[in-house]
Formats: C-alpha cells, structure tokens, sequence
C-alpha cells in the first residue's frame, strides 16, 4: 500500500525538478533495459519505499538525506527495518496508526435516509475552502485561502473527494489521498462538530469507496491516529478490517 501514494503522485507530478525526487536500486537479473528492483519516491519531505531484500533496504535508508526527507510514510514491515539503519538521533517521534483495508464485497452501506453524499467539482470550491479552513485534527492546516484552493484543485482534477451539504454549506467531507488504477487510500474524513454523531461520515466514506470500486478499484486502505476511536467505530460499521498498523516516522538529524 505505500507503493500506492508514489504510483499515484508519480503519475500526474513525475520525477524532476519539479515533481518527486526518488533513489532506486537497479535489478541485475531483469533482461534488457534497466529495470528497479527496489525504491524510496520523496515528495515535500515525505517518503514512500518499496523493498524486498535487507541490502535494498539500507541502500534506501542511506539515500534519504540526500532527498530532504523528514517524514517516513508506509506499513510497519516497510518502515521499521529502514529506521534500523538509522542512526538513532535520526529518528524522532511517529504514530503507530491502526491500519484498515476493505474489499468491494466487505462494503457495508449505512441505513438509507439524511441527506445524500455526491462528488465534489470545482465548482465546489469556495464552499469547500469554508469547510476545510475551520481545520479538523485530521487534516494539515494551510496559511491561506489561496493555498486550500490549490489543495483542493490538485485534489478533484487527479483524485475523488466527495461530500454532503446541509443548511447551505458543506458539512461533512471524505477524500482519496491515493489512487492507482488496482488500490486506493482514502483520508481527509471529517464532519462539522456541530452535525456529528448523524452518520455523516459514514455516507461520505460509503459513497467514496463505492465510486472507487465501481472504476474497478479491487482494494482500498486506511489510517487513523489510535485515539480517534469515532472513527474507528465507522471503519468498522462499513466493513474495513484490521490489516496491520501504519507508521509515520519523523527524521530530524539531517
């Protein structure tokens, strides 16, 4: 599932100066052109890796500074063995994050009724900044309206986001935060404190994952922070089931 965050960036960013920076390790056994048998794809400090041996793991590792990066992103058997060759002042604070996938026929709909979830479109925009700005836990905090608006742009021309209004404005609200034509990670899910515990939420990730997996996507993951036990309990209703835990791992020395 990490690979899942670099495929989706790399498709629409790329590598260059530009757009994602990445170290690979080549495969000696692949026949013709060079191919990678290992990787670390680095976009605004964050990091995602995919390796299979021990060596390609600390190659990887040792890349890192070189690529500014200080937020280490994936699945625990992804991420631990990278920090072990670390040296330990390297390594700072991370959340250990409950991780949860769904299948397209483990999705639970919740009882029909409220007002429905639709996918957002540009057109949406201004009414999903006022939504965003408030700033929810789980979201990052942008400085300015014009930064929401290029946030949310990048999000609904090359992911999903979709939403549920009520009273005028946009009150509940869940996204991809990765997508590949095979899986898809989801997050940015929140609801306005004042409309909670109505199920909002669960129609928004409901309504998501259905679009995802009517675009033939076979597997969807998830994480959320450990104390975020509302969530939890709407993961759960709509079907996902524990798949492991998702580090995020902070680097500082460099």
């Amino acid at each position: 599932m990490a690979a899942v965050f670099a495929r989706s960036h790399l498709s629409w960013r790329g590598l260059g100066e530009d757009g994602m920076r990445g170290f690979g390790c080549p495969d000696p056994s692949a026949p013709g052109a060079p191919a990678l048998a290992a990787a670390v794809i680095a976009h605004q400090g964050i990091a995602w890796s995919v390796w299979e041996t021990p060596a390609q793991a600390a190659a990887l590792a040792a890349a890192l500074p070189d690529l500014g990066v200080d937020l280490l992103s994936g699945p625990r058997p992804v991420v631990e063995p990278l920090l072990a060759h670390l040296r330990p002042p390297a390594v700072g604070e991370g959340d250990h994050c409950p991780f949860q996938e769904l299948r397209p026929a483990d999705l639970h709909a919740p009882p029909d009724g409220g007002p429905p979830a639709r996918r957002a479109t540009l057109d949406d925009m201004d009414p999903l900044i006022d939504f965003y700005i408030r700033g929810f836990y789980s979201l990052a905090r942008l400085p300015t309206r014009a930064a929401w608006h290029a946030r949310l742009s990048e999000q609904i021309i090359h992911r999903t986001l979709y939403l549920i209004e009520q009273d005028g404005s946009v009150v509940s609200a869940a996204m991809s935060s990765a997508e590949t034509p095979q899986a898809a990670m989801i997050g940015g899910v929140a609801t306005v404190k004042e409309y909670r515990n109505r199920g909002l939420s669960a129609r928004c990730v409901c309504a998501l994952c259905a679009d995802l997996f009517a675009r033939g996507i076979a597997q969807i993951g998830l994480f959320y922070l450990p104390a975020n036990k509302p969530a939890a309990r709407v993961y759960a209703k709509l079907g996902f089931q524990p798949a492991g835990e998702w580090w995020l791992q902070r680097l500082y020395y460099w």
